[in-house]
């Protein structure tokens, strides 16, 4: 009697840990759990993604100046309708919950508000110890892009200094862009005609991001 009744417990211990184990790794996403079931890493680069935005999200849409800044409600009016200008994208991760992802990881990397994300360094054991927070929907490898310098079409330069393009109209050097390469690339997309008309791309933002 008494080994059945020990069978049955260590029966229902495993199935207890196989449960829960199975419950962590189904908030893995296809490519981090495949890595984790075919590579011998011990760290990984993952997007972290959050259920909500906590509590009082609603509420904060009611102030959209305290989400973005006037020059963006100015653009969105052009294009969105009044009263809905912002949304759920536009609200701050809920500091609660970034702030105790962070104490169960390597590091965090990046806020990404409109995912309600964190990217974030981790090692193996940490996956499954942020996969048991209620608020944690899905954790998921980093994409990794490789250039392959080895396909390249062509050299950088060959024959960009001597080719010629036929402009639309002979007065392409308005602006004095010069006689360089620069010149065949500009009036092979027609930049030239479009400034001029006197549209230079005036009170535009250009975002330059850098690798990290």
């Amino acid at each position: 009697m008494k080994k059945i009744i020990t069978l049955s417990l260590v029966a229902l211990i495993s199935l207890t840990f196989f449960l829960a184990s199975k419950q962590k790794i189904d908030k893995f996403g296809p490519r981090l759990k495949y890595a984790v079931e075919n590579s011998t890493n011990t760290q990984y680069s993952v997007y972290i993604y959050l259920n909500d935005k906590g509590p009082n999200a609603e509420a904060m849409l009611n102030n959209p100046l305290n989400l973005v800044t006037q020059r963006s409600l100015d653009r969105r009016v052009k294009v969105m309708p009044a009263g809905h200008l912002v949304d759920m994208s536009d609200i701050p991760l809920y500091a609660p919950y970034k702030n105790e992802v962070g104490t169960k990881v390597l590091k965090i990397r990046q806020e990404i508000k409109w995912f309600n994300a964190v990217t974030a360094d981790v090692n193996a054991s940490q996956l499954y110890d942020i996969s048991n927070l209620n608020y944690v929907s899905k954790i998921e490898l980093i994409e990794k892009f490789i250039k392959n310098n080895d396909n390249v079409e062509s050299n950088p330069g060959d024959g960009i200094i001597n080719q010629t393009y036929q402009t639309d109209q002979p007065n392409v050097d308005t602006l004095n862009y010069g006689t360089g390469s620069a010149l065949s690339q500009i009036t092979q997309i027609k930049v030239n005609l479009v400034h001029d008309i006197g549209v230079y791309g005036q009170n535009v933002m250009v975002a330059n991001f850098e690798e990290e």
